[in-house]
């Protein structure tokens, strides 16, 4: 149903979709059962929708992402919506069936796969006999990355190829004469520690590797691709939410790991678009992190607004209903549900341990049958009790 809310809507916009796509595994390695192929309107920052793809009903579990695509995009022409862009990473089997099914579909890639490729293939190159000077340049080599695919306009792809092989000349303390689309830099004075960084010497062994790096005809070809506006940052992020739903250690069903995907993202879709908290005074607030990827460097960012979970909790409250209304074995010994009552502040904030402070329908003695039905009756509908304790004051209907 809100999924058919949301089709609607951008169906009453008249306007074709910026999609972004990527796929997840529900396990380490390359030999996954389940696939699920998530789909968002970037502009909208939605989850529009999930597909889940068993590996022998496509023939392995590579081409899993690839028919989640197909399905999702026959989808939206049964529902009589366009696509204009789609955004993902560098899945070859979806770039090729893309620009074969769906010529009309502009197809770009995220910039952060094609950085963090090339950042990985430029650290090992840093690691070999003379090209140690490579190091200090890994960060700023991928930061060009992303300035030429967003100061250049849409469409003109060849430029931002011309911008990206101007580096070569730049770290060699060259900074004019790079080519007829891109002729020089265009920064300023250097100042700071980017003044400080050691030039790379013209046809030593490290000026070489990375030209042969940069230039890379395949390298090039995504290059020319990039996408200057939209990202798929927000599906990583989805992602990162679902491991909390589905934890890639435990094994499921297929009915149970469907249920884990759809209450993922109806609670994304709920806090998608939170807002910056402010303090008493009105300032914005941001936090300092320091990501595993950052490798010990510092990140802003900014304090979002404490999420909800209104979905999460209405999910909860029909799995009990349904799990009490069914006949249960006679070995198991339930106790019938207290009066129904609203869950007050003070009792989401408490431990099963400590129990609630009335005759509250998710007090400990009721988490506990509750848990006990869902385990006998329901295992794939178990996910929904995770978030008890965060759900919001709901009635039991």
């Amino acid at each position: 149903m809100r999924q058919t809310f949301l089709l609607g809507t951008f169906q009453a916009e008249g306007r074709d979709l910026v999609l972004g796509g990527d796929g997840r595994a529900d396990s380490p390695g390359h030999c996954a059962k389940f696939g699920s192929h998530t789909m968002l309107e970037l502009h909208a920052n939605v989850v529009i929708d999930i597909q889940l793809v068993q590996s022998n009903e496509c023939g392995g579990s590579y081409h899993m992402e690839k028919t989640g695509m197909e399905r999702f995009l026959a989808h939206l022409e049964r529902q009589g919506l366009a696509v204009g862009t789609m955004v993902t990473d560098r899945h070859r089997q979806i770039a090729k069936w893309l620009r074969e099914t769906y010529p009309h579909i502009e197809h770009l890639y995220d910039i952060w796969h094609v950085a963090k490729g090339f950042s990985k293939k430029l650290l090992a190159a840093s690691n070999e006999r003379e090209c140690q000077v490579l190091r200090p340049w890994i960060k700023s080599v991928s930061n060009h990355m992303y300035w030429c695919a967003v100061s250049t306009p849409s469409g003109e792809g060849a430029q931002i190829v011309a911008k990206w092989e101007s580096v070569v000349s730049h770290v060699q303390n060259v900074h004019t004469g790079h080519g007829d689309l891109f002729q020089s830099c265009i920064h300023g004075r250097l100042e700071g520690r980017e003044s400080h960084k050691k030039w790379l010497e013209p046809s030593s062994k490290a000026a070489v590797k990375l030209e042969t790096l940069v230039c890379n005809k395949t390298l090039c070809k995504d290059i020319l691709k990039l996408s200057g506006g939209s990202q798929t940052s927000a599906v990583e992020g989805f992602h990162s939410l679902l491991i909390q739903f589905a934890p890639k250690m435990y094994v499921f069903s297929y009915t149970g790991m469907l249920c884990r995907i759809l209450i993922a993202a109806l609670h994304f879709n709920e806090n998608a678009n939170r807002v910056q908290g402010v303090t008493k005074t009105g300032e914005a607030m941001y936090s300092i992190k320091y990501p595993k990827g950052r490798k010990g460097a510092a990140v802003l960012r900014r304090v979002l607004k404490s999420p909800t979970y209104v979905g999460a909790g209405v999910c909860l409250c029909v799995c009990v209903c349904v799990c009490v209304s069914l006949s249960l074995p006679d070995s198991l010994q339930v106790q019938p549900l207290p009066q129904v009552l609203p869950i007050t502040n003070q009792d989401l904030h408490k431990g099963p341990e400590e129990g609630c402070s009335g005759p509250l329908p998710f007090s400990s003695g009721c988490m506990c049958t509750a848990w006990s039905l869902c385990l006998c009756v329901r295992p794939s509908l178990m996910c929904v009790l995770l978030i008890v304790r965060r759900c919001s004051p709901v009635y039991l209907v």
